[in-house]
């Protein structure tokens, strides 16, 4: 369990955690699946966890 905490530990000392004020969650619904024809989203998807994986890969 150790091993479990000291990266947990590690990983919160590299993030800030933020709170985002995103409003009225109701107006949020009139987005969602805004971007079911678009025939670039699955490239986006790739793009960003390729990114993903980079930020999160371990130092050297």
């Amino acid at each position: 369990m150790r091993g479990v905490e000291r990266r947990l530990r590690a990983y919160f000392d590299r993030v800030e955690l933020v709170r985002l004020d995103l409003g009225d969650s109701r107006s949020l619904l009139e987005h969602f699946g805004s971007f079911a024809d678009d025939p670039t989203f699955d490239d986006w998807q790739a793009e960003i966890a390729t990114y993903r994986q980079e930020r999160n890969r371990p130092p050297e």
